[in-house]
Order: structure tokens, then sequence, then C-alpha cells
């Protein structure tokens, strides 16, 4: 590593650090907010160490949500795309993403298993939802030596981050890399969903 060059776990810790999740809560409406939920800064940290996303990379972000992953990694990232389904979650997050300047962040809707083939390849692609079964056509965009990184069902309910790669030699093996919990702190999330306010 050159001296005096920031390592990966500085590089996140500095983009959590200036962009912090408080920005990502809407609690003003629990019907609009439903089912839209923001991972703790816990379980973002070590999904993007595992990622470890470059100032040069290209990155696709298959389903917004909040917006905070996708923020965060704009952040790390030269260009990052995200795709949203949800009309309602889209505006919102774009709304987040305008009011906080994130002007190489491009926000498409559309289905997500599709990708963005039109603006492939890319360096990382990250699939937040486990509804996600057939990767295929992302595993197709990513770059030489690209990553996919995964959330996917576990046992008893468990979400698991996966990776899938692309080499000289063609697509690697799938490799499970952690459990990660979405929940471990149940007032932040309940805070995150609508259901209390900061009050409370």
């Amino acid at each position: 590593m050159i001296e005096g060059q920031p390592t990966e776990v500085d590089r996140v810790t500095e983009a959590m650090r200036t962009l912090p999740r408080d920005n990502f809560i809407e609690i003003s409406d629990p019907d609009v907010v439903s089912g839209r939920g923001i991972p703790s800064t816990n379980a973002v940290s070590e999904i993007l160490h595992h990622a470890d996303v470059q100032a040069h990379h290209s990155v696709l972000v298959i389903g917004t949500g909040a917006g905070y992953v996708a923020a965060l990694l704009s952040k790390l990232a030269e260009r990052v795309i995200a795709v949203e389904n949800n009309p309602t979650i889209l505006r919102l997050a774009q709304d987040c993403f305008n009011r906080l300047g994130l002007a190489n962040l491009v926000l498409r809707k559309g289905d997500g298993t599709r990708g963005a083939p039109d603006l492939a390849p890319f360096d990382r692609i990250f699939v937040a939802s486990p509804k996600v079964t057939v990767k295929s056509d992302l595993i197709d965009q990513l770059a030489a030596e690209g990553q996919l990184l995964a959330m996917e069902q576990g046992e008893n309910d468990s979400l698991i981050l996966a990776r899938y790669g692309v080499s000289q030699h063609g697509v690697s093996p799938r490799r499970e890399l952690a459990l990660v919990d979405f929940s471990r702190d149940s007032g932040i999330t309940l805070l995150d969903m609508g259901v209390v306010d900061q009050v409370m």
C-alpha cells in the first residue's frame, strides 16, 4: 500500500461518517414506508468491507430501498446505477439523493433482475433482495474480475451474504461470506419502518 493512501477500512468508515444513516429514515407516513427497511450500520459496514469497492469502479445496485447503501457506494465508487421497481420508494430515494447532492448516482425504475445492460459492464453488483433468485442476466453484466454480492435466504429466516465472481476462467463458484443481521437493533428497525417516532 502507498504511504498516506487510505485503506479500504478507512474509506468505508469515512463514507459512513460523512453520510449519516439518519438521512434515510422516513417516519412521516408508515403506509408509504412499509417494507422499506434500512439495514443497521453494523450490517452495512460488513457488506461494504466484503465488497472492496474501489474509486474507479462502476457499481449496480438492485433494490434501492431507502437508498442508504446506494448513497454510501456513491462515496466509494466512480459511478452508481440503482434500479428500483416501486415508484413510491423510487421517488423518496430520489428526493433524498437530490437533497444530498449525489451527482454520480443514477436511479432508474425497472425490473432489477434485468439489471442495466446498456450501462454494463459493472465492477460490482449488489442485489439487496433475496427474492432475486435468478442472477444469470446480472452476472453477464459483470466486468472482468467483477463481483456480484447478493442477500440470499438462509435457514430459519436468516440472511446470507453470498458472492459470485467473474475471472478469465469464467464464473467462479458461489461463496457464502457472512450471516447478515438486519434487525440487531430492534429500536432502530422500528424507527426505520415508521412504527415509532424519535421522541418515543
